[in-house]
């Protein structure tokens, strides 16, 4: 193959993951990207109108219905399961598709058509989604670095509770910096808090946005970007930029306090590049976000977490060596004169 035809090869592979990356982030934030910009422009003084419900329904079922029509496609073209797998495997992801869908349907819209909800089946039908993706583009899911224990003592030279520790410190410090853009900018801030502006007024809610909100932004929009983009060998400046960009559009709702988010994508991403850990960010995000009781539990979490990596590193510590068994190597010219006389 000479050189111009892995040029074009490369194009090819790189378009592909493009599309790949656009369609995951369409069916995964399309919803929140459509509502948050509604809201931004409903706070510079724009009025959306009535018709924004309609199509805030039609934004919603269609990225569903993308999802689980993507997502049946891909399971069909497993070519390493039977036909029976198949089918039975194409069931479940068109139950999937009808809980999400319904779910969707069930969400109260406000007359502006901007509130949106997030449920637990359409976070389970886009995480799935991510799986079969990554499949068909034969990458294996250790390199989406799902694994809780990815990081055991012994492994890696960072243990677990550090990665639990910076993410938290990470958006504290997003939390205390729109705070001060808060305060500094009354007129560019929503008059309501984050809570009230998205809609969240009993406990249910709240447990379910939190869920869908860290496994869609951690493990969709950064964790299988990142991927699909590293393996096309895209440049490092593309795997920053573009799921830091999904993060603050998806934040507009905010004001000029969204631009906070910058610096909780960014971390975000230079820890996930650099260690290889999707699970710490998924938790720590999930707590974070369900208010001060989450937040108290993602302390206990990783103090437990560090109680944990201390214990097994004493364990792998002072346990007991085995004997080497192996001979010190012989010189050959020494062997050869013994062997001659």
């Amino acid at each position: 193959m000479t050189t111009f035809d892995h040029a074009i090869r490369g194009r090819g592979d790189t378009r592909r993951a493009y599309r790949t990356v656009v369609a995951l982030i369409a069916c995964a934030a399309g919803p929140t990207l459509w509502s948050s910009g509604l809201r931004f422009a409903r706070l510079l003084g724009a009025d959306p109108g009535v018709w924004t419900v309609d199509v805030t329904r039609a934004v919603h079922a269609g990225c569903t219905i993308a999802a689980g029509l993507w997502l049946l496609a891909l399971i069909d073209t497993r070519s390493r399961m039977d036909w029976p797998s198949r089918r039975a495997l194409q069931l479940l992801g068109a139950a999937a598709l009808a809980a999400a869908d319904l779910t969707d349907r069930m969400t109260g819209l406000q007359t502006d058509g901007t509130a949106t909800d997030y449920r637990l089946p359409s976070a389970f039908l886009l995480v799935w989604l991510v799986r079969e993706v990554l499949l068909h583009r034969d990458i294996g899911l250790a390199r989406l670095g799902v694994r809780p224990n990815a990081g055991r003592p012994g492994r890696s030279a960072v243990p677990t509770w550090h990665i639990y520790g910076l993410v938290l410190l990470l958006f504290v410090t997003a939390a205390v910096a729109m705070n001060y853009l808060r305060l500094a900018f009354p007129g560019l801030v929503p008059a309501e808090s984050q809570l009230t502006a998205i809609g969240v007024d009993n406990p249910l809610t709240l447990i379910t946005r939190c869920v869908w909100t860290a496994f869609v932004e951690e493990v969709v929009v950064t964790g299988a970007v990142i991927t699909l983009l590293r393996a096309a060998d895209r440049p490092a400046w593309e795997w920053v930029l573009l799921p830091v960009t999904v993060r603050v559009l998806g934040h507009l709702y905010l004001g000029i306090s969204a631009t906070a988010q910058i610096l909780v994508g960014a971390g975000v991403v230079y820890l996930y590049i650099v260690h290889r850990r999707l699970a710490p960010i998924v938790l720590v995000h999930g707590l974070y976000s369900s208010g001060p009781a989450g937040i108290a539990l993602a302390i206990g979490v990783t103090g437990a977490v560090g109680i944990r990596d201390l214990i097994r590193s004493r364990r792998h510590s002072s346990a007991p060596r085995a004997p080497r068994t192996d001979t010190p190597p012989v010189d050959s010219a020494a062997a050869k004169e013994s062997s001659s006389r």
